[in-house]
This record gives C-alpha cells, sequence and structure tokens, in this order.
C-alpha cells in the first residue's frame, strides 16, 4: 500500500533510507548544491519542519520502503515551488500518480493559483516529465537552473485529458498519512 507521509514522522531508519536515496549521485548532480547532505544536518533540519506551515515535505513509502520523495515551500503564497525525487526502480505510473496527487493538493488544498518548479537544465527527464504535467518553460537565466510554472487553469484542462484518468485513478487511492 503506497501513502505520503510528512518527514518529521518518519523513523531513524527511514530517515537514513530517504537520505541514501536523496544522496544517489543520479539525484544528487541535479540538485543546488550537488552536495550530499549529512545526517545529522538532515535530522537538524526535519526539526524545523514541524513548526513550518509554510512547507510540506512527503516521503512516498510502501508498506515501510522509502520510495522517494515531494515538497513544495512557500504554500502560504499563491505560487508555491515543489521537487521530487525517486529511487530509480520506482514505476513510472506510481511517479506520475503521486505527482498528479500532489499537484491536486497543492492547487485544491492550499490554493494555489500556480505552481513554480526549479529544474537543472541537463536534466532532460526532468524537464520532459514537468512538460507531460503541463508546465511551461518561464526562463533559463542566469543559472543552470530553468523555471517552469504550471497555473491553475492549465492543471485543469490537463488533468481532464483522457491520457490522465488512469493515473488519475491510482492516485485517488493516495492518502497523506500522518
Amino acid at each position: 500500500m503506497l501513502y505520503l507521509t510528512p518527514y518529521f514522522r518518519l523513523t531513524q531508519e527511514e530517515h537514513k533510507a530517504l537520505l541514501a536515496l536523496r544522496n544517489q549521485e543520479a539525484i544528487l548532480r541535479y540538485t543546488p548544491t550537488q552536495k550530499e547532505i549529512a545526517f545529522s544536518d538532515h535530522l537538524a533540519w526535519v526539526e524545523t519542519l514541524k513548526s513550518n506551515d509554510d512547507a510540506l515535505y512527503l516521503a512516498l513509502k510502501d508498506e515501510q520502503i522509502i520510495q522517494g520523495a515531494i515538497h513544495a515551500n512557500a504554500l502560504k503564497s499563491c505560487s508555491p515551488s515543489w521537487g521530487l525525487f525517486f529511487d530509480p526502480t520506482t514505476s513510472p505510473l506510481v511517479t506520475s500518480a503521486v505527482a498528479l496527487f500532489f499537484l491536486d493538493t497543492l492547487f485544491n488544498h492550499y490554493r494555489a493559483h500556480s505552481v513554480k518548479s526549479f529544474v537543472h537544465v541537463e536534466n532532460n527527464p526532468a524537464l520532459k516529465f514537468n512538460e507531460r504535467l503541463g508546465f511551461k518553460m518561464r526562463d533559463t537565466q542566469p543559472s543552470s537552473f530553468c523555471t517552469m510554472a504550471l497555473s491553475h487553469e492549465e492543471w485543469q484542462m490537463k488533468k481532464s485529458s483522457k491520457l490522465f484518468q488512469p493515473i488519475l485513478k491510482t492516485a485517488s487511492q493516495l492518502t497523506i498519512r500522518n
């Protein structure tokens, strides 16, 4: 059974698994700092999430196994930014369903007008993934990251397409467990 749970609800072992996934070279090379995160630094940062109602960091679990994570910052704004990473062996259906579920949460629960994504310009799989979700390129200057955005209106049109229906069915089975 797949479900999402807040980072601050994870066990020490689950944090180790999450961080091991986040620090994989395939993921690390597309992060802004491109540096591994130390376990103690990760745990100290997670403590700050308990009182931060402007950010949402969720781990994807299949039973007790960490499969990936999805997050959003600036939830109180009309245009939060999001990001995600998954174990490379995670099914594309699952990654897509989690993304659709989360985007729907941002637009409907948090009332976002648009969602932003900052993607490394060389991360072609992430760029294509976002484009399939309806994100449009905004800029690529002045760094190695580009800004993409998805408006609420574009999201409503995209999610009503026939292509998304099987994915939305899977997404409807996801829950956030506190």
